[in-house]
């Protein structure tokens, strides 16, 4: 401890107090770089640049590598500017810290301080220098960025207009036919320019090969395989069940082809001459058919519909995989042959007829395979299965892929038809390029949209699962709707997410730039102007999440608060719920500003706007402001806390929680009754449990005239001495109430260690009073009457008595003449009953 106390007093000492110690802090710092030196660079880049875009020495290839130089261009003057403009921030806040100068002519200003203040007015005007020479190099940036996009657009555009001879001509035909005998002749002739030989150590590769892949695909089949039994798989387990499936089918064949591809790879000069590149060819062809059929058969599962991915009947599914198999076979044959002419010593060259009739071939079966598998019958179904939810939670089902997003769907899917049917009519009537471009670019995005579309179903699982689990249910104490909310809002985000990971990676399948595009989205992003008002939508996601993340970060720590720390203190329970409400709502408050703040609004702009509007807010909102100020009266005062009993007007029961707005109350009977927190102020609450849980229960009691009153007076207080939940202090005692009709009347007055246990204490001990009263032989009578029938025939003042009980004191009402006519049993009263 002395030598750690030595130590602080030592940095204490040495701590930096100086002025130029300050000012060196503050001072912003030159880069390592000089700043002319930088601009020298843009200079000569941006020049390079402007001359390739002006036509001298221009190389299409090249367009690439000088918009990348661009982009270094831009990203290095961007930095120079936000460092520049820090620097001028800096030296601002420091002419500031100075003062004014002197406003009279005639006052002298310290020397010093003048020459600092020049100082800083010097460097201010070097740094929007440096500024400026920065925007103008964005500027040129942005020009030549431009340019190279036009550029690019303008040698694509060219390339796909260009018009070969017709293949169905006849010319064409003829002159394309022996050419491609002599090409396939070449080909057959490749493997008997080798020197081709099997040794042992490739036989043993191969068969190493077969052994690993039978292994691996055994454990794939096991450990992520499909399993029959189970009725309703989560898309995460129909997903890695798919890629398992798909893997082991494939593992072994695609195994074998790729020690073939490293052999002839590795080879020497027993396979010289254009045999080792047609056979890399052939196994890079093989393995495409291989993934390309394996996995997505797995995927639809024709023979398992509880583990198919997709929501699609049996019938589909296999129309489905049969139509990928068939597209797959046939690229791969197109993969091979349309770079087949790399195989050999300085290439083939194709005439255009050749050109035109493989591309007639190819593109029009292509084309109608894609036109198959966008057919609208292929794609409904189904449906998938309902995804699980709690068992006291009704189940949510997702919409089918046939439904949900359609109009979306239906204008991809009349797009891709339409582009489909032009690139086969341009293949026929010549343009090669724009057939082969839009079929190839076709079936690239639906390998790209098919695996977005896997990858979208994995992450919305992950979401409910998340959501179902113990630390959203338990830790946070998110209920049911809130998680539906929430889920939805996040499955929104990950659409539009998805959305936005599709535009890049479909972009460059269609020769899109994806530079510019993202440079695009970025400014849509970080500043969206409408009108005056510029909107970055980049920092109200961020100030979104902050605020989520924070929310989160508050529940966690209320939640640790309430359970862990304020039991611990001894607090009321009613007190220990106030803080902890009170710290959720500083630190929802708290939350709320930091994500404004991180939102880039500012807030004494909100004040001003809160403060033009608190007139109409108070009018408008004047009951909702009452409610919130009373909540935080009855959180301060705590006239009422949670899990007392209260009687507010007709509704008695438990206070269950109290907001700022109002206290839920539930009944009994298990219904919550919401009450305003103005109400409870303004009104009278009867409160069982205010001060302390103590209580007092009234057991009303009437014994038969004749008994011992001393006796009941003792036997009522033994039994209630002998429960539990009656106190010693104050003890019971035994009122002597009245001498009733029936009965002497006493009341038995016990006090309950907690009142909330008097439906029970009061029920146990009319359970004992009457046990005891029997075992003393003490009676509790009922209500009796005595029922006089006057008799018509009988002389006037002589009545006869009718079922008369034995002690009966109560006379009934004379009978008018009318009723004295009716026989007894029409009165209603039956003689053989006491009434």
């Amino acid at each position: 401890m002395r030598s750690l106390l030595r130590c602080l007093l030592i940095l204490l000492v040495a701590w930096p107090t100086g002025s130029g110690v300050a000012d060196a802090q503050v001072m912003p710092t030159e880069p390592s770089r000089p700043f002319s030196v930088s601009v020298a660079d843009w200079n000569r880049k941006l020049a390079a640049v402007e001359e390739y875009v002006s036509g001298v020495g221009r190389d299409p290839a090249r367009s690439d590598e000088f918009q990348k130089i661009t982009n270094d261009v831009e990203a290095t003057a961007l930095a120079e500017r936000a460092r520049a403009q820090r620097a001028v921030n800096t030296l601002e806040q420091l002419i500031a810290a100075l003062g004014p100068p002197p406003a009279e002519p005639d006052a002298a200003e310290d020397p010093d301080v003048a020459a600092q203040r020049a100082q800083y007015k010097a460097d201010i005007t070097d740094y929007r220098g440096r500024i400026a020479l920065a925007e103008l190099a964005l500027a040129r940036a942005a020009s030549l960025e431009e340019r190279i996009s036009a550029l690019y657009f303008e040698r694509l555009t060219a390339k796909l207009r260009i018009r070969y001879p017709s293949p169905l001509l006849p010319t064409t035909l003829k002159a394309a036919l022996p050419e491609a005998a002599q090409v396939l002749t070449r080909i057959a002739a490749a493997p008997r320019e080798s020197q081709l030989r099997l040794f042992p150590r490739d036989i043993g590769f191969i068969a190493g090969a077969l052994i690993a892949g039978w292994l691996v695909r055994r454990f794939l089949l096991r450990r992520f395989g499909r399993d029959p039994a189970v009725a309703e798989p989560t898309f995460t387990q129909r997903l890695i069940g798919a890629f398992a499936e798909g893997l082991a089918r494939g593992l072994i064949p695609a195994a074998v082809v790729t020690v073939v591809l490293v052999r002839v790879s590795i080879a020497g000069p027993e396979l010289a001459g254009p045999f080792p590149h047609l056979v890399a060819l052939a196994c890079q062809s093989l393995i495409l058919f291989i993934l390309a059929t394996a996995l997505p058969r797995a995927a639809l599962a024709p023979d398992m519909p509880q583990w198919r991915v997709a929501g699609l009947s049996r019938e589909n599914a296999q129309q489905l995989a049969r139509v990928i198999s068939f597209l797959a076979a046939f690229y791969a044959v197109d993969f091979f042959f349309f770079r087949v002419g790399e195989a050999f010593a300085g290439g083939l060259i194709y005439s255009e007829e050749l050109r035109a009739t493989y591309a007639l071939l190819f593109n029009v079966v292509e084309g109608l395979g894609l036109l198959v598998l966008l057919r609208r019958t292929l794609w409904s179904g189904e449906g998938p299965r309902p995804e699980p939810e709690e068992a006291t939670e009704p189940s949510e089902a997702d919409e089918p892929p046939s439904q949900r997003g359609r109009p979306v769907l239906h204008f991809v899917r009349r797009l891709a038809i339409v582009l489909t049917v032009a690139a086969i009519i341009g293949t026929v009537v010549g343009f090669t390029n724009f057939g082969t471009f839009v079929i190839n670019n076709l079936l690239g995005t639906g390998v790209v949209g098919g695996l977005l579309y896997l990858l979208r179903g994995f992450l919305r699982d992950l979401i409910s699962i998340g959501l179902r689990s113990q630390l959203t249910i338990e830790r946070l104490q998110l209920k049911h709707r809130a998680r539906r909310l929430i889920r939805f809002w996040l499955r929104a985000a990950l659409d539009l997410l998805v959305l936005i990971a599709a535009v890049f990676a479909i972009a460059p399948v269609w020769d899109i730039p994806v530079l510019p595009l993202a440079e695009w989205l970025i400014g849509v992003l970080s500043s969206l102007q409408i009108g005056s008002v510029t909107i970055s939508m980049a920092d109200i996601a961020t100030a979104l999440l902050v605020f989520i993340v924070a929310l989160v970060v508050v529940r966690w720590l209320q939640r640790g608060l309430a359970e862990r720390v304020l039991p611990e203190t001894q607090m009321e329970r009613g007190l220990q719920h106030s803080v902890a409400a009170g710290f959720g709502y500083l630190g929802i408050f708290v939350a709320a500003v930091v994500a404004i703040s991180v939102g880039g609004i500012d807030l004494s702009n909100l004040a001003l706007i809160f403060g033009a509007l608190s007139v109409g807010i108070g009018f408008g909102l004047q009951n909702v402001v009452n409610n919130f100020v009373s909540g935080i009266i009855l959180l301060i005062e705590r006239p009422i806390q949670v899990g007392d009993w209260v009687v507010v007007g007709t509704n008695e029961g438990t206070v269950k929680r109290i907001q700022v707005r109002a206290t839920e109350i539930e009944t009994f009977q298990r219904a919550s009754v919401i009450i305003p927190n103005s109400e409870l102020l303004s009104t009278s609450v009867t409160n069982w449990t205010h001060k302390d849980r103590l209580g007092r229960v009234e057991i009303p009691v009437g014994v038969a005239y004749g008994s011992d009153p001393e006796r009941v007076r003792q036997i009522l207080l033994d039994v209630a001495a002998a429960n539990s939940q009656v106190t010693k202090q104050p003890p019971p005692y035994v009122r002597f109430k009245d001498f009733g009709d029936s009965a002497l009347i006493f009341e038995l007055r016990a006090y309950l260690y907690d009142i909330g246990q008097i439906i029970v204490v009061s029920t146990d001990l009319r359970f004992a009073i009457n046990a005891a009263f029997r075992e003393h032989g003490i009676e509790i009578p009922f209500p009796q009457r005595d029922l006089h029938i006057k008799d018509r025939n009988a002389p006037a003042g002589v009545t006869a008595d009718a079922g008369r009980p034995t002690g009966a004191t109560a006379d009934a009402p004379a009978e008018s003449a009318a009723d004295a006519e009716s026989p007894p049993a029409a009165t209603g009263i039956d003689p053989e009953k006491p009434s």
